[in-house]
């Protein structure tokens, strides 16, 4: 991150969150954080999630610049989500408390991953003062990531969940839920690769994985990789 920092350069940062992604090289999920916001050197304000406790004691000891927070849970954030109403379907509804004022807002779409990193970018607009009409109007008209919880209409009535995105616990069990939000009428299949960079033993690592399968009632695994038969016992 040394060697990013002054190639971005940037003046307003946002730590968007930690999971297990490249955790392989750490000794500790707090050295990966530190190195992390080595990224963010000379930045003026830092945007986070204050609801990640480890990420957030350690930026709010180790960072020195401005901090702008949000979170769901605790009131002293700069940005205070008070409710998330997911009952419109792809889409959904925020409140917040703000600068001693109620606010709220919509996203096009539901799924938490989205969510969180569509408060991040509410929280950044926040900071810069826009006009909160216009952010109202300009999130509305957002597009979800490519390969990013994708759902896609396949053959023979089948749905098929694009999140080849990223390949970790997090992102696995994201998708999962996202999954048991479809038609659990459907049998459900997960073709899975190989996850790479845990920083886990293989193990650990797979038995984790057979237990998020076996609480999502997941019919069949397709497996692909070197890796993944160890999966096998746990199933």
């Amino acid at each position: 991150m040394q060697y990013l920092a002054p190639i971005i350069d940037c003046e307003i940062g946002i730590f968007t969150n930690i999971g297990t992604a490249h955790d392989e090289g750490f000794l500790s999920q707090e050295e990966k954080i530190i190195e992390k916001l080595a990224l963010f050197k000379g930045a003026k304000v830092l945007i986070y999630q204050k609801d990640q406790s480890a990420l957030s004691k350690i930026i709010e000891d180790k960072v020195h610049c401005s901090l702008f927070s949000w979170s769901s849970t605790r009131p002293e954030a700069d940005l205070y989500i008070t409710d998330i109403d997911l009952s419109q379907q792809k889409q959904s509804s925020i409140t917040a408390l703000f600068d001693g004022r109620h606010i709220d807002i919509e996203f096009p779409f539901s799924d938490p991953a989205a969510i969180e990193n569509a408060i991040h970018c509410w929280a950044c607009l926040l900071l810069l003062q826009q006009d909160h009409e216009w952010i109202k109007k300009r999130m509305r008209q957002l597009d979800s990531v490519a390969m990013r919880l994708e759902l896609k209409a396949g053959i023979n009535n089948c749905q098929l969940i694009n999140d080849s995105y990223n390949s970790d616990l997090t992102s696995l069990s994201i998708a999962l839920n996202f999954l048991d939000q479809q038609d659990r009428q459907q049998k459900r299949s997960v073709i899975l690769s190989d996850i790479l960079q845990s920083g886990q033993a293989s193990k650990n690592l797979y038995r984790e994985v057979a237990d998020l399968l076996l609480q999502k009632d997941i019919h069949r695994l397709i497996g692909i990789g070197e890796n993944i038969p160890i999966i096998q016992p746990y199933l």
